[in-house]
């Protein structure tokens, strides 16, 4: 059973975990070569040189509710394994097909629901999310019904902070690969499909049970898509090449 804690030292750390991540997780690492080698909060990263047309072709005609994007952006302090999240992938969040997300008009968008550090969980334009260095697209091996079920439950936490003291137990707040875990864990997907949770000790100090984007892509998931900064990782090579049906047949 998932619970909820408001004890004083989870809110004390709460804060004090926030306050560390948010400013390490601001920065990105540019090497001595440049003249000014470490920025706080730059602009983020284009799509890695995929413009709309190739967007539509590539991804989006593909993708389905409850598929998992996987993704990294290289220059970010947090990405450092020791620093922040090990792993070849450090964020996920999960396609939740077509919303409106513009205020100013009815156009529907296809959309990410995400737990970020500063917006907590939100939707975000599939385009604006796919912003990385490396991106990986993953589908569960379950029937759509299930991934629509698990895309759907995820929208019912639409709003909810971002969970700086990454407790797998809690659903007062989400971080980003929590978000997708729960989502799928109810008794109609569980015992079809699940995730393996691992310990970690994160900024040196705090030891927490997580769930990994690598472990997600090494979970009973098929891949959709890939660009090739991604393909280029022994992670896929390892789940993806080396084992048969893993990949989808449009790549």
């Amino acid at each position: 059973m998932r619970i909820k804690d408001f004890s004083w030292f989870d809110k004390i750390m709460y804060y004090i975990k926030k306050s560390i991540i948010t400013t390490i997780g601001s920065f990105q690492w540019f090497g001595f070569k440049h003249p000014f080698f470490l920025l706080y909060y730059p602009p983020d990263h284009e799509l890695n040189g995929l413009d709309r047309q190739e967007f539509q072709e590539k991804i989006l005609k593909h993708l389905e509710p409850g598929d998992i994007l996987l993704l990294t952006k290289k220059r970010f302090v947090s990405s450092n394994d020791y620093l922040g999240i090990p792993g070849e992938f450090k964020h996920a969040g999960l396609f939740v097909g077509y919303k409106n997300i513009d205020k100013e008009s009815d156009m529907l968008s296809p959309v990410v629901i995400e737990a970020r550090t500063r917006e907590g969980v939100t939707l975000t334009h599939l385009y604006d999310f796919l912003t990385a260095d490396m991106i990986m697209i993953v589908r569960p091996n379950i029937e759509s019904r299930y991934r629509y079920m698990a895309a759907e439950r995820a929208l019912t936490q639409l709003n909810k902070g971002y969970d700086f003291n990454f407790k797998y137990n809690n659903t007062v707040r989400f971080f980003c690969t929590e978000l997708v875990g729960w989502s799928y864990d109810i008794p109609e997907i569980t015992y079809r499909f699940n995730f393996n949770l691992r310990t970690i000790t994160k900024f040196f100090i705090f030891k927490q049970t997580v769930l990994l984007a690598d472990d997600i892509a090494r979970s009973n998931v098929k891949l959709i898509w890939a660009n090739r900064s991604a393909r280029s990782t022994k992670l896929y090579n390892d789940v993806f090449l080396q084992v048969p049906g893993k990949i989808y047949p449009i790549l």
